[in-house]
């Protein structure tokens, strides 16, 4: 299994289907991978600082999210996420509630709901038609414009 997609092993409607989701991950991608990594950042910094740093990565990422598009990255990125992202927050929970932090516990168990809240930055800006054309693009496909 490769983890990286390969758009000459689809078919157009199953690349464009790829292109769609990845595009809609893109847009705000520090929050998307953030659904993995930050209920392990809530074992070592204050909840708080850790929503206020995505939120604030959220609004640099406005700023080279269009220069950094990459196949690669988007498709490691979501084989990342759906690798890990329910041990991971299951995990933490229980370490949590172990630890009596109660509320690091509940946040790190609805993560993946409320990381979206945070994210809100990340949809400032175009739709995500351009990201889906432009990973189309990027897999080889052309556009007459």
């Amino acid at each position: 299994m490769s983890f990286i997609w390969k758009a000459s092993e689809n078919s157009f409607e199953e690349n464009a289907r790829w292109c769609q989701l990845r595009a809609i991950e893109w847009k705000a991608w520090p929050a998307y991978i953030g659904q993995s990594i930050v209920p392990v950042l809530f074992a070592f910094y204050p909840f708080y600082n850790v929503i206020i740093g995505l939120f604030i990565i959220c609004w640099l990422w406005i700023l080279i999210r269009n220069q950094l598009m990459s196949v690669a990255l988007a498709s490691l990125g979501a084989r990342f996420v759906v690798i890990t992202k329910w041990p991971v927050c299951i995990l933490m929970c229980i370490y949590f509630l172990y630890e009596g932090n109660y509320i690091p516990a509940v946040l790190a168990i609805i993560w993946p709901w409320i990381g979206s809240v945070v994210s809100f930055p990340c949809v400032i800006g175009p739709g995500i038609g351009i990201y889906e054309k432009e990973f189309m693009r990027k897999l080889g496909y052309s556009f007459d414009e």
